[in-house]
């Protein structure tokens, strides 16, 4: 089963705010998309795969609630927290020189769950850190794929190894 982040595509209609929706979010529909293809599959084992912030997403899911997902297959996930890639993202182009410090203020206040008003963000970054963005960038930068993955034991695990 292939599904859509909550607000896109086929499931555009069910968020009235895109902007509002956080990787949590993303992750409490996982596991509800979980429990309704085992109840309507009667499958017992189910498998997540995750590309890039999906691959977040699962570890989210899965590091919440273990027992409803048997494994993860992770394509292109981040091996650490995003506020460290966008960092490294940004210093590696020499282009960003002038605005490395405020990029980096920026990231250090919203990894620390503080918001940035509108009107302290210089217009080169306004598409990266605009006030509507915040929330969810807060929420996505308090998690470490590294330390959500080492966290996770699939009650399945025995099981797998024993087919």
């Amino acid at each position: 089963m292939r599904i859509d982040k909550r607000g896109m595509f086929g499931s555009a209609s069910v968020v009235v705010g895109l902007n509002a929706v956080t990787i949590g979010d993303y992750a409490n529909d996982l596991r509800n998309w979980v429990k309704a293809v085992r109840a309507s599959t009667g499958a017992e084992w189910i498998w997540v795969l995750g590309h890039s912030e999906g691959a977040l997403v699962g570890l989210t899911a899965a590091a919440a609630d273990p027992a409803e997902i048997c494994g993860l297959v992770l394509v292109a996930a981040p091996g650490q927290s995003l506020d460290d890639v966008v960092r490294d993202q940004l210093r590696a182009h020499p282009a960003n020189t002038p605005i490395l410090a405020e990029a980096e203020k920026a990231l250090s206040e919203l990894k620390a769950g503080r918001h940035i008003p509108g009107e302290e963000i210089s217009p080169p970054l306004m598409a990266l850190f605009r006030p509507e963005v915040q929330d969810y960038l807060i929420d996505m930068f308090q998690r470490d794929p590294a330390a959500l993955i080492a966290e996770i034991q699939f009650a399945h695990a025995a099981s797998i190894r024993r087919s």
